[in-house]
């Protein structure tokens, strides 16, 4: 099933320019998130992987309730086991 797309606000050309012109200083970062640029993000490497019907039906209904896609749920659930057992074996 597709998403449906929010229904796009549109503005004038006034608040545009208005919008263009403001000063960073002006902004109100108090919900800013940080984000790494995306030259120093992690290459992923594509891989086949074989996984049971059920686990990623599973995933997939996890994966909805907490509005993840099941791909970086799983890729989340892996990374988390990795650096588990890396933990267990430098001790």
């Amino acid at each position: 099933m597709k998403k449906k797309l929010a229904n796009v606000v549109q503005h004038s050309d006034r608040e545009y320019r208005e919008a263009s012109q403001m000063k960073l200083k002006d902004a109100d970062m108090s919900s800013a998130v940080v984000v790494k640029p995306i030259w120093r993000m992690r290459r992923t490497h594509p891989i086949p992987l074989r996984i049971e019907g059920v686990d990623i039906a599973t995933a997939k209904r996890i994966g909805r309730v907490k509005g993840l896609p099941y791909q970086t749920l799983l890729k989340v659930y892996i990374r988390e086991g990795i650096e588990r057992d890396r933990k267990l074996i430098t001790r």
